[in-house]
């Protein structure tokens, strides 16, 4: 496999409703090779998104899933909406391997539906911890980061806070994430990015 440049793992933040999923539509628009965990299907309505619906069995999931990513070819937007929360393994580890045959990128919608609060569970966190270094970018969204896995919010090189739920939210990041709870949005679409390297900027979604 020829060197490829590094990838980036950036987690998205904040409640309901306050543009997380626009800012991530707007991030990847000119990415040639998308894959998206659509559990509300709101990717499949997108342009040029191909819909992959999980409606029969597990089995018969995985395998239009594996179809539609072999026959993809060099840009392809895919939006799998699985048919229970169970099948995120699958989705994940045919989210490596297709990774690993080109860069592209993965993000995963309500992550407190998949993973816990302890670490990333199974494949979700190999392509946490390994994926980057094949030039993959995995984006992750959350409402409460305290429901959802750590390893996300250790690893990534960038959180991007939106409003949060309650006070008890705005704690939570000011404590794991060392931002000042007075830079932490109050206002949906506005939002606060993190860096690794503690730097901070800000700003608002544009539609």
């Amino acid at each position: 496999m020829a060197s490829r440049a590094d990838g980036t793992l950036e987690y998205v933040i904040g409640r309901s409703r306050c543009g997380k999923t626009t800012y991530l539509q707007q991030r990847v628009a000119n990415h040639d090779r998308v894959l998206v965990w659509d559990i509300e299907g709101q990717w499949a309505m997108l342009p040029g998104y191909k819909e992959i619906a999980g409606k029969t069995s597990k089995k018969k999931n995985a395998e239009a899933l594996i179809d539609a990513l072999v026959n993809a070819g060099e840009k392809a937007k895919i939006a799998y909406q699985p048919g229970s929360a169970a099948e995120f393994e699958t989705f994940c580890q045919c989210a490596m391997v297709w990774g690993f045959d080109a860069p592209c990128s993965i993000v995963a919608e309500e992550l407190a539906d998949v993973s816990n609060q302890g670490k990333a569970p199974d494949s979700w966190g190999v392509l946490v911890r390994r994926s980057m270094k094949y030039d993959v970018n995995v984006y992750g969204i959350s409402q409460r980061p305290q429901e959802s896995d750590k390893t996300i919010l250790g690893n990534a090189k960038v959180v991007t806070v939106f409003a949060p739920n309650t006070d008890a939210d705005r704690d939570y990041l000011v404590k794991k994430l060392g931002i000042a709870a007075e830079k932490i949005p109050t206002e949906s679409l506005k939002y606060v990015n993190r860096f690794n390297d503690g730097r901070m900027t800000s700003g608002t979604l544009k539609f």
